[in-house]
């Protein structure tokens, strides 16, 4: 035998020096539209003098066909990891996803992986076989043939019904393709990424820059200036919207329902205000103007009215904007941010103000009535009934709950969707779409090289797309497997608008054994793939018997 070939579950991370269990391919059912995912790994086993043997990929049905590839980590996990870090020291990960362009190749002793996706769209509703095959280049040798029997449902999935942004750092964009603001190429770029993030990692809402954001950025530093509103030099204040209508426009046609303005005050505290500049280059705020200068509000009072006029007339009124004050208020900045929100509360009324938070006294008096809450501090959330409620994770959100780093579990970033939808939770956010900096955006950084923000965050926090060569994302393993829980979740959705709540929540429970909560869930991730199942089974049994009446 010269290679060893097999699936794999895709819920298994599959490393270059360890050799995966073979999945028995089950026959699978899956929504009309909803892709069938299936990981393929591979190695040549022949010892002899060359490095390297070329397999020719083929499928029976179209298929989408990436590569993933090993990408390094310094900083896979913080001390003390719990039993679900699959490694805790630093190497290569299964994490980047290139687009299969011809033959791959099989190395001696290295195991390598392909992800395919089939596309179920503009299948007919029934039985059809999935076959795959891997051919040597050379000889012409079959090497590896498998059939995965395929039921495509007679229900049309649909998209889940959840608010989800990423945060979407554009000056990084700029840094690392070395374009200034706003040159053709970068507006080409921008509309890349944008398409990729609605379409590819299904997020309804786009940060938005009108100035730069005040985030991860060190005291007294800035970031590459990608401000869109406009400030013509002098008072009274004058704006030039030219650059936020394009931007707009170009969220319109990739499809974002809602924008999100950057938070209206610096990070950790709400001390200061955001780098804003006129045209001329002259900073008339930032890190020297305190957040409560009566010069700063006149500024807001100048600005708000237009600039919610400009974004209604783009297709974005107020019911679809989210704006923020600082993030994550704490009890030692308690009195910063009070004292912020009251130096905006009357601009802002009416208005959809969010924010990051895990202390629930400030939703309880008040302070954040729409609160983004870490989902290791979810607990009094729940248990106070509060809505609406989204939740986010970051690098300290490391243990015993979902996240998304390299060197944890897929399972423990596919079942948030299940989790978003067993509580009712209405949006998820995450900071680290494309932030290619290190820690306090002192420097950029090789997202391919640093995946741990110049070692500062676990490996897998700080970006969930790759920056490619001709300025298209590339996509990753996190990201797909990501969508698989957001599938989850847009399934359930589906069945309890026929079959109800209760019914979708006994589902859940019965298949894993108990609740599920964000920070005590089945240990085993084949509930999840077995709760995906029943509930496609109890759709499209729901929509037989509805279509009969």
């Amino acid at each position: 035998m010269d290679y060893q070939i097999c699936l794999v579950d895709p819920l298994t991370k599959v490393f270059a020096d360890e050799v995966p269990d073979a999945w028995v391919a089950a026959p699978q059912t899956v929504l009309q539209g909803e892709p069938l995912v299936l990981q393929l790994a591979y190695q040549r086993l022949r010892d002899d003098d060359a490095s390297f043997s070329e397999l020719t990929l083929a499928t029976k049905l179209p298929a989408q066909c990436f590569e993933i590839n090993q990408v390094p980590s310094q900083l896979p996990t913080w001390p003390h990891p719990d039993a679900r870090y699959l490694r805790t020291t630093p190497g290569l990960f299964p994490d980047l996803l290139t687009p299969l362009t011809g033959p791959v190749r099989a190395y001696h002793g290295q195991v390598r992986t392909l992800w395919l996706k089939i596309p179920t769209g503009s299948l007919t509703p029934g039985r059809h076989d999935v076959t795959i095959t891997l051919t040597e280049t050379a000889s012409g040798q079959i090497v590896f043939a498998q059939t995965v029997p395929l039921t495509v449902a007679s229900v049309v999935a649909q998209p889940p019904r959840l608010h989800h942004t990423e945060w979407f750092s554009v000056d990084c964009l700029a840094d690392y393709y070395h374009e200034a603001p706003y040159t053709p190429r970068l507006w080409a770029i921008i509309a890349n990424f944008m398409a990729f993030a609605h379409d590819e990692a299904l997020m309804d809402t786009l940060l938005t820059p009108i100035f730069t954001p005040p985030l991860d950025t060190a005291v007294g530093a800035t970031r590459t200036n990608v401000q869109l509103v406009q400030i013509l030099p002098g008072m009274p204040y004058r704006f030039e919207w030219s650059r936020l209508r394009k931007w707009c426009q170009l969220a319109q046609q990739s499809g974002f329902s809602y924008l999100e303005m950057p938070p209206l005050f610096t990070q950790w505290g709400a001390q200061a205000t955001p780098t804003i500049t006129d045209t001329a280059g002259t900073a008339l705020f930032g890190w020297h103007v305190p957040s409560t200068a009566p010069a700063y509000r006149a500024f807001l009072q100048a600005l708000l009215p237009p600039l919610l006029a400009v974004l209604a007339e783009e297709g974005y009124d107020r019911d679809h904007l989210f704006f923020h004050l600082a993030d994550e208020p704490n009890a030692s900045t308690e009195d910063g941010y009070r004292a912020a929100r009251a130096q905006v509360a009357d601009l802002l009324d009416g208005l959809q103000v969010i924010d990051a938070l895990s202390d629930v006294r400030f939703y309880e008096n008040g302070l954040v009535p729409h609160p983004v809450v870490a989902d290791d501090a979810l607990a009094p959330f729940l248990a106070a009934d509060a809505a609406p409620l989204w939740t986010y994770y970051c690098c300290a959100q490391s243990t015993a709950v979902p996240n998304r780093f390299f060197a944890l579990r897929s399972y423990d970033n596919r079942v948030l969707g299940v989790l978003l939808y067993r509580h009712q939770i209405q949006g998820f956010l995450h900071w680290g779409f494309n932030f290619y900096n290190a820690q306090l955006s002192t420097r950029p950084i090789d997202p391919f090289a640093v995946t741990d923000a110049g070692g500062a965050f676990p490996s897998g926090d700080p970006f969930l797309v790759y920056p490619g060569a001709d300025g298209q994302p590339l996509n990753s393993l996190r990201n797909e497997v990501q969508r698989l829980g957001f599938g989850d979740l847009a399934v359930l959705q589906q069945l309890e608008a026929l079959k109800g709540r209760p019914f979708v929540e006994q589902l859940i429970d019965a298949t894993a054994g108990m609740v599920p909560q964000f920070d005590d869930y089945p240990p085993d991730a084949g509930w999840l793939t077995r709760l995906h199942e029943k509930a496609v089974a109890s759709l499209a049994a729901a929509v037989l018997a509805h279509n009969k009446k």
